[in-house]
Parts: structure tokens; sequence; C-alpha cells
């Protein structure tokens, strides 16, 4: 019977200790934790089951988020036992966390369950992992765009109830011009490689603060933050500059049209989609080769202060 022990509750936005006499009370804490920490469900289940089930077998002491590298796998902890570390990954995971076990017995048995676990966990994470990557690009995929950009519009809804919000997010898909026409005249096997050298460009200017992905054909689709509309669109047009200067083998020039809007706090996904489109569209109507923000392209009737919604904007919450 694992005796009763403190718990720290993983989230996103810090630390939170919470003590429990139960195995039930403990699951409990664990799942909401999970939930918070991976925000989509499968991450989610999998992260619950895996600390439920420890926390039912072993004598865990803490469960915590740790700076990577700021725990050696099996160091000693204070009061006996060790620590032991499993991997954050995904796309809302903390980048350079880990969440640190300390388990408070430095039985063999106890250590090769807690490490068996662990090896499950890594497959089962991979197995997601994986289902969530375009395997020509590498970029993510159309399943993970969904999961982050319904987090992102579930964050800002929270963020606007309790007043905490601090950056702005917006929605930019991109569509690579004349991209069939590259096919028919060049081959696939050219137009695949314009697809893995822009997703590497995509990798270099979204890939450190914002989130690039594989939308579908030759659209992809950004998630950014910055404090401005004007920050925004500055990314974009330097992204934009950026695919007209680099020379595609056997291709020579290739160009993009981009067309992006803004999160708003209760305006459901589809809708945020559907207004990037309208902007992608406007971009490749105007000649292709540029950026167009929804908000220019609607004027006053754009902000949600001054005008009501428009394209079927249903609020949800």
């Amino acid at each position: 019977m694992t005796p009763p022990f403190a718990l720290s509750a993983l989230r996103m936005e810090g630390l939170h200790v919470t003590s429990s006499p139960s195995v039930h009370a403990k699951g409990a804490s664990l799942l909401d934790s999970a939930v918070a920490l991976t925000r989509d469900t499968e991450r989610a289940a999998l992260h619950a089951g895996l600390l439920r089930t420890l926390g039912e077998m072993l004598p865990l002491s803490e469960v915590r988020l740790a700076e990577r590298g700021e725990l050696a796998p099996g160091a000693p902890a204070i009061g006996g036992g060790s620590w032991h570390l499993l991997p954050l990954r995904g796309p809302d995971a903390p980048h350079g966390k880990e969440i640190a076990v300390h388990l408070g017995s430095d039985s063999a048995e106890d250590v090769s369950v807690l490490h068996g676990f662990l090896r499950l966990y890594r497959n089962f994470l991979a197995v997601i992992e994986e289902s969530e990557r375009d395997r020509l690009t590498q970029l993510r995929n159309r399943r993970a765009f969904d999961l982050r950009l319904d987090g992102l519009s579930a964050q800002l809804i929270r963020s606007r109830r309790h007043a905490t919000a601090d950056n702005a997010y917006w929605l930019a898909l991109i569509d690579i011009d004349h991209f069939k026409s590259i096919n028919d005249r060049y081959g696939h096997l050219y137009g695949d490689e314009v697809l893995i050298l822009l997703a590497q460009l995509l990798r270099q200017h979204f890939g450190e603060h914002h989130d690039a992905y594989r939308y579908g054909g030759e659209e992809f689709a950004a998630l950014i933050s910055a404090r401005s509309d004007k920050g925004a669109r500055q990314l974009l047009e330097r992204f934009r500059a950026a695919v007209e200067g680099t020379e595609f083998p056997g291709v020579k020039q290739v160009t993009v049209s981009i067309g992006y809007a803004p999160l708003e706090p209760g305006k459901a996904p589809p809708v945020i989609i559907e207004r990037a489109d309208r902007a992608l569209y406007e971009a490749k109507g105007r000649g292709r080769n540029r950026v167009v923000d929804v908000n220019a392209l609607l004027g006053p009737a754009a902000n949600p202060d001054h005008a009501p919604r428009e394209w079927g904007d249903i609020e949800l919450f």
C-alpha cells in the first residue's frame, strides 16, 4: 500500500503543490495536471494513466516539473530514494522541461518497475508523435494543427476571463504560387523538393517561438505570437521575402501568397480559418507573392468593438 504523500500538480503556468491522503484523490489530481499540461486528449490520457498507475504501485514522494538537466537520472534525493525523469514532448509541452519523479525507495524491483513503465510511456508517445508528423516535410500535420488551434482558442478564453492576456496570436495560411504548374513542368520529384525546402524555411522563421504546419497539398499554416498586428505582418513579410530570394534547385524562383487573421476570444477555430483563408484568396487575386491582413481587407467592420460579427461568426462561449 502506497503511503500518503504530497504530489506536485504539473501545470503549464507553474508548479502547484497539493497534498492527498488517498490513491483516488492522487489519481484525480494527476489527471487534472496531465490535461492542463498536454491540452489534448491522447497525451492527457497517456500521462494520467502512467502517473496514476505509478502512484498506486510505487512509493512516490514527489512529482514535479524540472528544468532539463537540473537533475540527473538516478540522482539521490533528500530523505532517501532517487530521482527519475520523464521527457516532455508535444506542441504544448513547456520548452526545456521534464517531469521529475522522486521514487522513495532504492529497491531494485521498484526501480525496474518504474523504468519499465517509462519505456512503455516513450513508445506510446512516439506513436502519438508520428501520427502528428507529415512524412514528406517533417512538419507537424493538419491533425496537430487542429489540436494546437483548439488549445490556443481555449487559452485565449481563459485569459480573457482572468485578465491575464499578454500575447496576441495570428493564424497565417501560406500557399505556394503556381504549384500545379511546377509539378506539370518539372515533375512531382521537383515539386516535392520545393515542399521540403519551403518547410525548412518555415522552420527557420517560425520554429522557435511560433508553430508551422503542413496544412495540406501546397498549403502551409503558421500560428504566430506577436505583440501587434504590425509585428505579425513584419514577420510574415520577412518570410515571404526569404522565399522569393531563395533559389530552388531546378525550379529557380518560387513565391508564396499569405493571408492572416487574428485569434480572438470566443471565436470558433473554423471562423478563424475562414478569415485567414479569405485573406489568402485576396492575396492570390491581387497578383500573388504578397501578404494580406483580413482586418485591413474588411476595414472597421473587422474590429469586434465597432461592428457586428460577419461570415456566420457564431459565439460558442
